[in-house]
């Protein structure tokens, strides 16, 4: 085509997104745009979810710029489409931006930013926009239900959880929606109500992998490991995540021969493993205490490792496993250890604990020093309570708290009658941001106490 036009410019990059090659889509965008010609809201819709596929927050920023200089930037289409864009490349602050500057919303638009929430936290976020929507007058579809019983699943609210199975029953929204069921299974797997999962998936007209998998995990979670193989067994087809719930369901139940079994069936059926895999077969020579089979797995670690990139969030949980097993086994090397992460404050928190149950205080500022060394920082860690429907959230250390004079009196008072009974209180998994001594150290359970302490 010698002198292609604004539809076909369109034409082209519509049709390169929706078969997901995004980064041509990208570039015939920019193309276009260099040959002279306007964008439009077609064009920039279909540029959006190139970015979204291929996660390009920079090229996002670049087409809201583009959007807001055009007669279309007030458009409720575009607006959600920012707001999906925003939310797959994890700029949550973004996609509240854009929601909030709106002058008009729609289901839609309320759907992409429950959605972001639910998928990049914080999931009770996602709880308080689903109300704010159902104050404006806007009644929830298949997409909000999904999403919010999701964001259940990730708060552990059953609660809320049921309150939204009680409304996908009144208005028989499972009948046809597999998302929706397999939202509502996990969540219920996740809250610990296996019977209750079991019985949305006997409902549920069509079922596929994922269900399957998250009843697996529901039951290998509650210990019904029996169960969890049987569902396992009849699966017409399974993947690595459906393998990885199974293992995780024998680790935790001590049954670690199983899951090294299992381990060698995957391999059989050429299933390549995750980070996951990797972290509980270590969880389980730790529990054995073999150090022979800990360093096999190892070397599984390092040879995949090699074939595919581990995200940040796995480095993490895999080095994590090893230390855990190291120390367990009895073959300490810290300065090989924290190699695995040395950027990382997991690791160091992790030896730190480590350290300080077998009572070896020099160690532990030793890795206090290298982690400043590194210019390492332990980020704070959070919890949360739900007292009569209010959620609670504590941050180690909180001072903003508006009750928290009430709480941390508690506090001292729930500590003094602990150690009249003879609690003791576990000093290993202490704070090591702070200067302690042997005597001075400050336990997590004392940093998790005032969430204990709401409740009075």
């Amino acid at each position: 085509m010698p002198e292609p036009d604004q539809c076909s410019w369109n034409s082209m990059i519509a049709g390169f997104a929706q078969h997901e090659r995004f980064e041509e889509a990208l570039v015939y965008f920019v193309r276009m745009v260099r040959n002279g010609f306007g964008v439009s809201e077609y064009s920039s819709a279909s540029a959006l979810s190139a970015c979204s596929g291929s996660m390009d927050w920079n090229m996002v920023i670049q087409i809201h710029a583009l959007v807001l200089k055009s007669p279309y930037s007030s458009d409720v289409y575009m607006g959600s489409a920012l707001i999906d864009a925003y939310s797959k490349c994890g700029l949550v602050d973004c996609a509240q931006k854009v929601f909030d500057e709106m002058g008009e919303r729609n289901l839609v638009t309320w759907n992409s930013l429950i959605t972001c929430y639910e998928q990049n936290g914080p999931p009770s976020e996602a709880l308080e926009i689903f109300v704010r929507m159902m104050d404006s007058g806007f009644e929830p579809d298949e997409v909000t239900l999904a999403s919010v019983v999701s964001a259940c699943a990730g708060l552990a609210a059953i609660k809320e959880g049921m309150q939204i199975h009680a409304r996908v029953l009144k208005f028989d929204k499972l009948r046809d929606d597999l998302i929706l069921g397999n939202a509502l299974v996990d969540m219920f797997a996740k809250c610990g109500k296996v019977n209750e999962a079991r019985c949305v998936f006997d409902r549920m007209p069509i079922r596929n992998v994922i269900s399957e998998t998250s009843m697996v995990s529901g039951y290998a979670k509650t210990a019904s490991v029996k169960a969890a193989r049987v569902m396992f067994t009849k699966m017409m087809e399974r993947n690595v995540v459906s393998w990885n719930a199974l293992i995780a369901g024998y680790t935790q139940c001590g049954e670690n021969e199983e899951a090294f079994g299992l381990f060698r069936l995957l391999k059989r059926e050429s299933i390549l493993p995750t980070h996951y895999t990797f972290g509980n077969l270590l969880n389980a020579c730790a529990n054995l205490a073999d150090l022979q089979l800990g360093r096999q797995a190892h070397v599984h670690v390092i040879k995949h490792g090699l074939q595919f990139q581990f995200g940040p969030e796995s480095d993490v949980f895999v080095g994590n496993s090893l230390i855990d097993m190291y120390m367990k086994c009895g073959s300490l090397k810290d300065d090989k250890l924290l190699d695995i992460e040395p950027n990382n404050s997991g690791p160091y928190v992790l030896l730190s604990n480590m350290y300080a149950e077998l009572g070896r205080w020099r160690d532990v500022g030793k890795v206090r020093k290298l982690m400043r060394q590194h210019g390492v920082v332990k980020q704070p860690g959070c919890s949360w309570i739900e007292i009569q429907s209010d959620m609670h959230i504590f941050m180690v250390k909180d001072k903003n708290h508006p009750e928290r004079k009430e709480i941390y009196s508690l506090l001292k008072t729930i500590l003094k009658q602990m150690k009249e009974v003879g609690y003791i209180p576990n000093v290993g998994e202490l704070d090591i941001c702070e200067e302690h001594n042997e005597s001075e150290i400050t336990s997590s359970n004392q940093l998790e106490l005032p969430a204990v302490a709401a409740l009075g």
